[in-house]
């Protein structure tokens, strides 16, 4: 009669690979219980919370070809090589060459779809500042403020240029720094201290995270599911700055929290002004 061993008491993980190395699980089946709950539990989703130097996104841009047959060949459903080129010439001003930008096709909307054209910029961007051609991704914003301005500056050409229809998150943080410095000229440090992404949902699309893309649910990747906002959070020297753009380029809002002021966040410079 075969010798059933006990099974081990240990949390040890290399003495428990040992053993059931060497055991098989049908010789302790009236040591075995059913669990009925849950043993494990995926944990709670946390927001995606976004370091200073780097983004979620790359640097992307996506256009409605649908209704304009000057952009797309509809019998062929090819881009016309002329809008093309203008596409790859604008495209220069922002310091990206032919080879640095892929084509993908995509859509645009809700419910009925129209068909896009997404600018996936390979390495990133470069812009030219005083001569410099400065490279941006995965830098900081405060690493080059006047690069990342100028750079606002050639998105909101390009968007007139190419009719753009949505840019991605790192193009919108460029926007909302051009907004800060115009509401505070003399700021000299720019912080991005979070930076956040919500997804509006769309119900053409799959709501479900089993369509991915990249190892992320389709619903997340920009270049399929434009619609969105951006929220940045950035510190000046004496000053936090709230933003939230829309991925159209709209600026939504922007709230001033002078957080080194207890007098202001208390009300009293306000009262007290009130009373003279």
């Amino acid at each position: 009669m075969k010798t059933v061993e006990a099974l081990p008491q240990t949390d040890s993980i290399q003495e428990l690979a040992k053993f059931w190395d060497t055991h098989d699980l049908t010789d302790f089946e009236n040591d075995l219980e059913e669990v009925t709950e849950p043993v494990f539990e995926r944990p709670t989703k946390e927001p995606r919370r976004l370091k200073t130097s780097t983004f979620s996104e790359g640097f992307e841009i996506v256009i409605n070809t649908h209704d304009d047959e000057q952009k797309c060949d509809w019998d062929t459903g090819e881009y016309r090589p002329e809008y093309l080129k203008k596409v790859v010439d604008t495209l220069a001003e922002l310091g990206i060459s032919r080879d640095q930008v892929t084509y993908e096709s995509t859509s645009i909307g809700v419910g009925a779809e129209a068909g896009a054209i997404a600018l996936i910029m390979l390495a990133g961007l470069t812009v030219f500042v005083a001569g410099k051609k400065l490279f941006l991704a995965g830098k900081t914003i405060n690493e080059n403020v006047e690069a990342w301005t100028e750079l606002a500056k050639k998105v909101r050409r390009l968007l007139s240029k190419l009719k753009a229809d949505y840019v991605s998150q790192p193009f919108a943080a460029a926007l909302a720094l051009e907004e800060i410095i115009k509401s505070n000229p003399s700021a000299r440090t720019f912080n991005l201290e979070g930076a956040f992404v919500e997804i509006v949902p769309n119900s053409s699309m799959d709501t479900t995270g089993i369509v991915t893309k990249g190892g992320r649910s389709i619903q997340e990747v920009f270049r399929y599911q434009q619609m969105r906002y951006y929220i940045f959070v950035f510190r000046t020297e004496d000053t936090v700055h709230v933003l939230c753009v829309r991925s159209t380029g709209k600026i939504e809002f922007h709230h001033v929290l002078p957080v080194l002021d207890w007098m202001k966040f208390e009300g009293f410079k306000k009262e007290r002004k009130d009373l003279e």
